[in-house]
C-alpha cells in the first residue's frame, strides 16, 4: 500500500541523481517509523531518512522595540561597535526560568510591566516568584525559611529613623516587599532579565531567566543611594538559600561580606559585583578582590573603557555600562518607565545576564565552571 501510494522507482542505467530521490508526506497518524520502516523494506529503496526541518540563521530577534535601537549593548547597528552579541547568543540558549538572577539592591519595581508582567499578582513576568508561599497560607512561614510571605524576595532595610526627604521609602522595618524606591535596582534588573518578546519596552540579555528581588539600599536624606553592610551580607546568605544561582552586587563593599560571600559560593552562587565609577586602578573594593568574585569594568559603544569606570588587572572582565536603556521607576509619580543610564553597576547585571545564559545552556555545571568559561571566551 505504501509503496503504491507514490511513483515508482525509475528503471534504466545511471538515471540522474535528482530522479533517484524522492521525498514523501504523509498523515501524522501513519507514524514516522513505522512510514521509515516500510519504505526501507522494500528492494528498490537504497535508503531512507526522515527530511529535516531547520531554523534560519538570520537569528531570534525580539519585538521589543528597544532592541531596534535604544539597546545598544545587546544590538549594536554601528559597524565595529561593542555589545555583547546577544542575537547570536540567543541562537545557542534563551534564559532557563530554573536560572534565577538575584538583584541584590535598592529593590526592584516588581510591579513594572516589563519585569512583573501583566498578570494581577505579577506572577507569570521575569520577577521570581516562591510557589511555596504564593500557594501557601497568608500570613504564615509556609516554607519555613523564617520569612512570612516572600513570595518575590525580601526587603532587609531596617533603620531606626526615617528619611525626612524621601519619607515613603519603607526603612522601619524588613518586610516581604522588596520594592524599589530609588530605581537603581529596578535599573539592573532590566539589563539583566528584562521580559522579552512582550512587544513593549526592551530585552533583557537573558530572556526567561528569573530575577529575585532583594532589597538591602536606600536613598539618603541628600539623595545618595547606600547599602548597609549587616543587611546586604543578609540578602546574600537569604538568596543563596532560596535558590539564586548568580547574585550582582552594583554597590561599593567591605570584608564584612566575607562570611556571606563564602556561604553564598558553598550554596553554588555566582556572585558578580561591579567595578566602581572612579576611574582608578587602585579604588578596590572588598568583593572585587575577594577569590572567585567576578568584578565587571564598563565599556562604552565604541567597545572602549568608559570614562567612569575603574580598571587594572584585578578586573575579570568588562561589560557595557554607557547609555543602558533598560527599566526604571519614578518613586515620586509611581511612574513605571525606562531611561539610559551610566555605571558599572549596569555592567554588572548585563555580565550577570550573560552568565545566566550560559548556565542555561549547560545546567548542570558548578559556578566556577560558568564563571571560568564567561571568562576565557570574552574577547
Amino acid at each position: 500500500q505504501l509503496a503504491a501510494s507514490g511513483p515508482e522507482a525509475p528503471s534504466g542505467p545511471s538515471p540522474a541523481e535528482q530522479d533517484r530521490v524522492w521525498a514523501f508526506d504523509f498523515p501524522a497518524e501513519m507514524g514516522l517509523d513505522q512510514v521509515l520502516d516500510a519504505y526501507a523494506a522494500l528492494p528498490e529503496v537504497q535508503e531512507v531518512h526522515p527530511v529535516d526541518i531547520c531554523k534560519y540563521y538570520g537569528g531570534y530577534l525580539p519585538d521589543d522595540p528597544g532592541i531596534s535601537g535604544s539597546q545598544w549593548y545587546l544590538r549594536n547597528m554601528n559597524l565595529g561597535g561593542g555589545d555583547v552579541r546577544a542575537i547570536g547568543a540567543w541562537n545557542e540558549s534563551l534564559g532557563d526560568t530554573n536560572v534565577v538572577i538575584c538583584i541584590l539592591d535598592s529593590g526592584v519595581d516588581w510591579h513594572h510591566p516589563d519585569l512583573g508582567g501583566d498578570h494581577p499578582d505579577k506572577v507569570t513576568g521575569a520577577v521570581w516568584t516562591n510557589w511555596t508561599e504564593y500557594y501557601g497560607s497568608p500570613g504564615s512561614d509556609d516554607d519555613g525559611n523564617g520569612k512570612i510571605d516572600d513570595i518575590r524576595g525580601w526587603d532587609f532595610v531596617d533603620l531606626p529613623f526615617d528619611i525626612p526627604n524621601y519619607p515613603d521609602q519603607d526603612v522601619r522595618d524588613q518586610d516581604n516587599d522588596p520594592m524599589d524606591y530609588e530605581s537603581h535596582g529596578t535599573n539592573a534588573a532590566g539589563c539583566a532579565a528584562a521580559i522579552t518578546t512582550n512587544s513593549i519596552g526592551i530585552a533583557g540579555t537573558a530572556p526567561g531567566c528569573k530575577i529575585m528581588a532583594v532589597r538591602c539600599g536606600w536613598l539618603t536624606n541628600d539623595g545618595v543611594g547606600v547599602v548597609r553592610m549587616d543587611f546586604a551580607s543578609a540578602g546574600m546568605i537569604y538568596a543563596a538559600a532560596n535558590g539564586a544561582n548568580i547574585i550582582n552586587c552594583s554597590w561599593g563593599s567591605t570584608s564584612s561580606l566575607n562570611n556571606a560571600v563564602t556561604t553564598a559560593q558553598s550554596a553554588g552562587c555566582l556572585v558578580i559585583t561591579a567595578a566602581g565609577n572612579d576611574d582608578s586602578d587602585s579604588n578596590i573594593s572588598y568583593l572585587n578582590s575577594r577569590a572567585g568574585v567576578l568584578g565587571v569594568a564598563a565599556t562604552g559603544p565604541s567597545d572602549g573603557k568608559a570614562d567612569f569606570s575603574n580598571y587594572g588587572v584585578w578586573v575579570e572582565l568588562s561589560a557595557p555600562g554607557v547609555s543602558m536603556y533598560t527599566t526604571a521607576y519614578v518613586a515620586s509619580t509611581g511612574e513605571h518607565t525606562y531611561a539610559s543610564v551610566d555605571g558599572t553597576s549596569f555592567a554588572s547585571p548585563t555580565a550577570c545576564g550573560a552568565a545566566a545564559l550560559i548556565w542555561s545552556a549547560n545546567p548542570t555545571w558548578p559556578w566556577q565552571t560558568v564563571s571560568a568559561h564567561l571568562v576565557s571566551t570574552c574577547d
